[in-house]
């Protein structure tokens, strides 16, 4: 649990915090968790290709219990690392960039953050990058343990925005599907750095005590005076490696619906700008202007099936005008014939008198 000077934050309260810092050139470091990830999302398929080797259904647990759950089956089932890799591509093939995405890849972009420490293998961040015309080697690097260019870590001087993605990267091929605990001791010197990094003021949004416990490790509880801005649906379970480094920093927390990735970056962003993101605001136009293409579509139509009616229904009054025409003519030669007759008959009663 948060100690006594720990405090319940808002959204504008850390947007607020956010501006000031990026004002002051004093930065903070955005630790982003697993459910900050694209396997935590509703449209990844991880869960629904995991729970089928658990005996547990996934219907009676919350979302983050049938995560934690699928942790667990990934780590105590016999996969191989060819099963892994198939299972995460495929429960990745549905999962696109999200406004929150867009929303953070803005919030870089406009230097709210210099450093990124992400626990996800997948590359969703870099293709929001990609999105708001942000180049990789010119306005970001990453960093993957195990790359040749790990050296570059610990050089002083950087310009560019630094993601390091602690557990690898899925597309490189590099990584460590099942975040083990010890997969850092690997990265002798990664781990020194995070360890020095994380005791500075850090953001984290999505922290998952399971899947994150590898980074959670790495966090000192003796920050001193450092700040820790907890963003998640939760608060830390009590006894915890993360309600310790509570109870030892100065903590914000935001919790709930607010507390999610999705929701919390897509609120930031607006109280931090004003505005959404351009490519957000770009798509809302095109959307606006097809609403009202397919509004005047559908007023187009709606007046061609007037006419149409109109068209029909003088048919109609035509074809009634034709028979009622037709059937007068009818009545009126039969008339005629009659008269005829009657004419006829007269002419032979003049001629016998």
């Amino acid at each position: 649990m948060p100690r006594r000077d720990s405090s319940e934050s808002s959204i504008p309260e850390i947007a607020k915090l956010l501006d000031i810092r990026k004002q002051s050139g004093s930065g903070i470091i955005l630790v982003l968790g697993a459910r900050a990830g694209a396997f935590y999302r509703p449209s990844s398929a991880l869960q629904e290709i995991v729970m089928g080797f658990s005996p547990r259904s996934p219907e009676r647990l919350s979302r983050p219990k049938a995560f934690g759950e699928c942790y667990r089956v990934l780590n105590e089932h016999s996969f191989s690392e060819r099963d892994l890799e198939l299972i995460f591509q495929r429960a990745l093939r549905d999962v696109t960039v999200t406004d929150a995405d867009l929303c953070l890849a803005e919030l870089v972009k406009e230097e709210y953050f210099s450093e990124i420490v992400t626990t996800n293998i997948d590359d969703l961040l870099e293709q929001a990058f990609s999105r708001v015309e942000m180049r990789e080697g010119r306005h970001y690097e990453v960093f993957i343990p195990g790359r040749s260019y790990e050296e570059w870590l610990l050089h002083p001087e950087r310009r560019l925005c630094r993601v390091i993605k602690v557990f690898g990267d899925l597309v490189a091929r590099v990584y460590d599907a099942r975040r083990q605990r010890f997969y850092l001791d690997r990265y002798a010197r990664l781990k020194e750095y995070l360890q020095q990094a994380l005791k500075g003021d850090i953001l984290v949004i999505g922290l998952d005590p399971l899947w994150d416990a590898g980074l959670i490790d790495l966090i000192s509880p003796e920050g001193g005076f450092s700040s820790t801005w907890f963003v998640n649906e939760e608060l830390p379970p009590a006894e915890s490696s993360m309600a310790q480094i509570f109870q030892a920093r100065q903590s914000l927390y935001l919790t709930g619906w607010d507390g999610q990735y999705e929701n919390f970056l897509k609120a930031i962003f607006w109280h931090l700008k004003s505005s959404m993101p351009t490519n957000i605001s770009n798509f809302l136009d095109i959307l606006s202007e097809l609403r009202k293409i397919n509004s005047e579509r559908a007023a187009a139509q709606k007046e061609r099936h007037e006419i149409q009616e109109l068209f029909h229904s003088v048919l109609g009054q035509l074809s009634l005008l034709q028979q009622q025409t037709e059937q007068g003519f009818q009545l009126i030669t039969s008339e005629l014939s009659m008269l005829r007759e009657q004419v006829g008959s007269l002419r032979r009663l003049l001629r016998e008198e």
